[in-house]
């Protein structure tokens, strides 16, 4: 058959016009891929450049080019050949081109027509230019926008409607996706749609609810349909997504501490071939919505717990009410109001004094005290002019915001006159414990002595104490961390956050301290998860927005300069712009590697091929692949023991370990120096090290960079710059490996990385 295929290659060879329109010249030195094909797109010849792709030309011969052409491309390919035909040429045909190991090249394809000397056509002479660097890099940037984008969106929005509406604008521009939408679990764990772009209400309706997880799924995995009429749905949602145009979709788990929460969903209108990078771009983006439903959710729920709290107060027996800085009401309960006849509205917004005005020379001074100095004034008792039975008990408190600054005060009323005053304490002390059973808050009253005498159930849960071995204890005993806090929330008068040791773990508390006759009551909550998130948002945004500004801007700028019309670059000056362009290109690609598989590791979406590998042949490709690109006052060496035996590891992991170990050591020589990559065998464990001459690591900084972002040199002062990820990702992945990560460094005379891994 090849003989066969051969021989008649030569013969439409044979009948070529004369050589000068297929120079031989130009089939050994063209970079583009060169084939001259018959009519009817059979390969008669093909140039040596198909070696690009992992062809040899002479396994082309007698096969048809459009069985190269990817298959959602044939249709456009076969129409563009017919098109060559019957124009004589044609340009510019965007396609996929099969290479030999079976993946997919991205090409630019151009053809013309052939003619014999009577000028009847004869053959097709095809070109194609490989795109697929260029298409990857611009696939990275549009990838690096994305995450711009969602980082933008999630640090903007204000409630989570708005981030979902923005988000799901946000996935369509990412993913080129038709439409998209986000769907939540509620509190049946029912997924309902939350946002959407481009659906009917119908479709909507009829897929409401449907998920291709169970609720209690631990790890989900996402669901990629590239083409609907074969994904094998069950026949009613076969109708749906049919009847709505939607041929390709993606089902993108939305998970949070293991928990499922919801899905967006992509759709595409014709059937699409769902690529890696872009299925772990779409899990790097589910992670950011994750995490920001989670926070809006909970403030949602605290804003349901401040409702609760004005329920209770209204049901409270004791008159109450609050006063902006003009000591006008803005909020009174119905026991202030009393016998009187009067309701709210008919003191919202009233002077207090236009109210009660029969004490306003008794009172007057002492509330606006409490305006000026801050300080409380409790348990003013006066007489009522009008009922000489009848005494109240009035307190005043100031009104404090976030930062201390008084914006009102507050009012506390009871009556205490002799025949009833036993019935309202009994009355106040049920509904405050009642009360404080249901609040979401931790509660705590303390003596003059420092013996804790009211423990709510909340602060038991937040200080892992039983209610039962707190009362009647010392709280500096139970909490020796509020000795301190005590003076600090005591001098801030206000609501403030702190640190506590709460059974050995830091926890922060958000809290504040008032005195009563009884001693002093603390109230807090626990916000440890809030200030935890908002840290490394800010240390997330901070570390990328910092890392990118450099290689986005050199990438921008030199492409302004390749575009400018009005000057005349010289060729080497040109070849110096482009080598920019791709070495800056690379590392924003790394760069944005670093945080989808650093995303990845913390969603444990990672998936690791463990298999048999030869560790002498890895370092020597790592220590290569490093030397490429090392400055020249760094000295790369490799040190292998002989007989090594072969380690159990997931070898592309392994060389990025090494990779990243070696760009750490060259990263941290900036004078230069010796960086040495050494492989031997420790007992049942072979052993890789990497030693440099560099800064040196201080003792103290040692158990800290391999944290997330963690940098010895955040402020840049000794010109190290850098994600913060490196050692993360390298502990992360020798972690999963079953191997184990430590360095050794005095902190000045450089540094000894080492890694152990199980031997095959």
């Amino acid at each position: 058959m090849a003989t066969e295929a051969k021989a008649g290659a030569q013969g439409v060879a044979a009948a070529l016009p004369p050589p000068a329109h297929v120079p031989p010249v130009l089939l050994e030195r063209a970079f583009d891929l060169i084939t001259v094909t018959d009519l009817d797109g059979t390969i008669t010849l093909a140039s040596p450049s198909w070696r690009q792709l992992g062809w040899k030309p002479e396994e082309l011969l007698g096969r048809n080019v459009i069985d190269l052409v990817h298959p959602y491309d044939v249709a456009h390919a076969t129409e563009k050949m017919s098109e060559v035909v019957a124009a004589g040429s044609v340009t510019g045909v965007a396609a996929r081109i099969q290479r030999a190991d079976g993946r997919y090249a991205s090409v630019e394809a151009s053809g013309v027509v052939l003619h014999d000397g009577d000028g009847h056509p004869i053959a097709l002479l095809g070109t194609a230019r490989d795109l697929t660097d260029r298409e990857e890099l611009r696939g990275r940037l549009g990838q690096l926008a994305a995450v711009n984008r969602i980082a933008d969106v999630v640090a903007r929005a204000a409630t989570i409607d708005e981030l979902l509406k923005e988000a799901v604008d946000a996935l369509i521009e990412a993913t080129g996706a038709s439409r998209a939408s986000v769907l939540l679990a509620d509190e049946q764990q029912v997924m309902r749609f939350r946002a959407w772009r481009g659906l009917s209400d119908g479709y909507r309706a009829a897929t409401d609810g449907h998920s291709p997880w169970p609720p209690d799924a631990e790890d989900p995995q996402p669901v990629l349909v590239g083409d609907a009429e074969t994904a094998g749905f069950e026949e009613g949602l076969a109708e749906t997504v049919r009847r709505e145009g939607i041929r390709a979709l993606a089902f993108i788990p939305l998970v949070h501490q293991r928990r499922l929460l919801g899905k967006f969903m992509l759709y595409h209108d014709e059937p699409h071939e769902w690529a890696e990078t872009e299925v772990r771009l779409c899990q790097t983006i589910a992670n950011h919505l994750a995490s920001s439903a989670t926070r809006f959710q909970t403030q949602d729920r605290l804003r349901e717990s401040l409702a609760q709290i004005d329920a209770i107060l209204d049901g409270a027996p004791t008159g109450i009410a609050f006063c902006d800085s003009e000591l006008r009401f803005v909020r009174v309960n119905d026991a202030l109001l009393g016998p009187s006849g009067m309701r709210q509205d008919d003191l919202v917004g009233r002077h207090i004094w236009d109210v009660f005005a029969e004490y306003e020379e008794e009172l007057g001074p002492v509330l606006q005290r409490v305006l000026e100095t801050g300080e409380p004034a409790l348990d003013l008792e006066v007489k009522v002019k009008h009922a000489e039975s009848r005494y109240v008990r009035i307190s005043y408190f100031p009104v404090r915001d976030a930062a201390g600054t008084v914006l009102g005060t507050g009012v506390v009323t009871a009556d205490v006159s002799a025949e009833r005053q036993a019935q309202l304490e009994a009355e106040r002390r049920a509904h405050a414990a009642e009360a404080l059973d249901f609040v979401a808050d931790g509660v705590v009253l303390v003596d003059e002595d420092g013996a804790v005498r009211l423990w709510n159930p909340a602060a038991a849960a937040i200080t892992r104490i039983a209610t039962a071995d707190a009362v009647g204890r010392r709280l500096f005993d139970l909490l020796p961390d509020w000795q301190e806090i005590a003076t600090r929330v005591a001098g801030d008068a206000g609501v403030a956050t702190y640190p506590v040791t709460v059974a050995g773990e830091e926890r922060w508390l958000s809290m504040s301290g008032v005195r009563s006759p009884g001693g002093t009551v603390y109230a807090f909550r626990d916000v440890t998860d809030v200030q935890r998130m908002e840290r490394l948002k800010t240390e997330f945004v901070s570390t990328v927005s910092h890392e990118l500004r450099t290689p986005l801007a050199a990438v921008y700028g030199a492409a302004q300069t390749l575009q400018r019309s009005d000057v005349r670059l010289q060729k080497k000056r040109r070849e110096e712009l482009l080598d920019m362009i791709a070495s800056e290109g690379s590392r924003l690609s790394r760069i944005v590697d670093d945080i989808l598989l650093a995303s990845r590791l913390d969603a444990n979406g990672e998936r690791l091929r463990i298999e048999r590998c030869d560790p002498a042949a890895l370092a020597e490709h790592v220590v290569t692949a490093v030397g490429s690109y090392a400055p020249a006052s760094i000295e790369l060496a490799v040190k292998i023991a002989d007989g090594l035996p072969h380690i159990a590891v997931d070898p592309d992991k392994i060389r990025q370990v090494l990779t990243n170990l070696l760009d750490n050591a060259v990263k941290y020589s900036p004078e230069g120096g010796r960086v040495e990559l050494t492989a031997s065998q420790a007992g049942d464990r072979l052993r890789f090290s990497v030693t440099d001459t560099g800064l040196g690591i201080p003792a103290g900084e040692q158990e800290r960079i391999w944290e997330k972002f963690y940098r010895l040199d955040p402020n840049l002062t000794r010109g190290v710059g850098g994600t913060g990820l490196g050692l993360y990702i390298c502990s992360e992945l020798v972690e999963r490996m079953n191997g184990r990560i430590w360095v050794e460094s005095d902190g000045e005379s450089g540094s000894q990385f080492f890694v152990e891994l199980p031997l095959a």
